[in-house]
């Protein structure tokens, strides 16, 4: 009985491993693959009232549901309950968009009550985890999400910063602890940033709005230093222009002094929602975008979740 059970399990995993060229036969997202989701390390003595205010994204794995592509901007914003988001960029066609989302601790892990572990909640979108890895709230932050059902799963990992440009050192930062704990980086695809995006023009203000929010609640950068002085934005933005949407050496140099440098007041204990930086990142440019449409509903990712398993039993 114990050869026989070990056989069928032997068919059923070789079986698995031609099923993903199917789903995508029957029009399956690319990211929904067969396995589990990885035990991942929380960050230990997350704090959410740090971690609020403006973040670029730098790396991310694609997903066809998401519909802001390019020139990715997230604004959150801690109430003291929850964290609201504002996402923002362009689309595959270069089209504004924007989406609105809202965050809360998840109550149902272990540690419960854990700040570093919370549920994404929108429109149209089904509920998903949001795992923070690792961050030092002022220059980056490395966040993990995945949900699985019946032996497949969809998994996804993000880079942010607080420029729209990261030091490759804070980025290996990431790709080694997501290594860590079994999961891919090389997944992650680059979110095109700088000149060709619509916040360019505002990116100055943007900038030093987000350096005055991060300096009521996280006092000085500990990576900043007072013997050199940080390049101005106007000489980052003239960096960055010259380097297109590339992440060369001297751009991730420049980004590394100036990401929430120049900070000088003590950290705060009680909540801050100071809203001046939100008001430059959610306008970009001032020109009128989209709201982002709903984007698959928490029956359609069952649906694909159980499309997935029919396609596996009847091969």
């Amino acid at each position: 009985m114990h050869a026989l059970a070990k056989m069928f399990f032997t068919l059923l995993s070789a079986s698995l491993l031609l099923v993903e060229p199917t789903l995508a036969a029957f029009g399956m997202p690319e990211f929904l693959v067969w396995g589990d989701c990885q035990n991942i390390t929380l960050m230990e003595d997350f704090n959410l009232n740090k971690y609020q205010g403006l973040w670029f994204d730098i790396e991310s794995v694609p997903n066809e549901y998401q519909y802001v592509k390019k020139c990715v901007t997230q604004n959150y914003i801690w109430t003291g309950e929850q964290l609201q988001v504002q996402t923002r960029g362009l689309t595959v066609d270069d089209e504004k968009i924007r989406q609105v989302a809202s965050m809360a601790i998840e109550m149902d892990t272990m540690p419960a009550n854990d700040p570093a572990h919370m549920t994404v909640t929108a429109d149209g979108v089904p509920e998903a985890p949001y795992q923070i890895i690792d961050t030092d709230y002022h220059n980056y932050a490395c966040v993990y999400s995945c949900m699985s059902f019946v032996g497949f799963k969809a998994e996804f990992s993000w880079v942010f910063s607080r420029a729209p440009v990261l030091a490759q050192e804070f980025i290996d930062k990431c790709h080694n602890k997501l290594t860590e704990m079994s999961v891919d980086p090389s997944l992650m695809n680059k979110i095109v940033q700088a000149d060709v995006c619509p916040y360019w023009e505002k990116l100055p203000k943007m900038l030093e709005d987000s350096k005055t929010q991060l300096s009521k609640q996280l006092g000085p950068d500990p990576l900043a230093t007072g013997s050199s002085p940080s390049k101005t934005i106007d000489e980052m933005q003239t960096i960055v222009s010259s380097s297109g949407s590339s992440s060369g050496t001297a751009v991730q140099e420049v980004a590394k002094q100036d990401v929430a440098h120049k900070v000088d007041q003590a950290p705060k204990t009680s909540v801050e929602t100071d809203s001046s930086s939100t008001s430059h990142a959610d306008r970009q440019d001032g020109q009128e975008e989209n709201k982002a449409p709903q984007m698959v509903s928490s029956a359609y990712i069952l649906t694909l979740f159980m499309t997935a398993l029919l396609t596996v039993l009847m091969r």
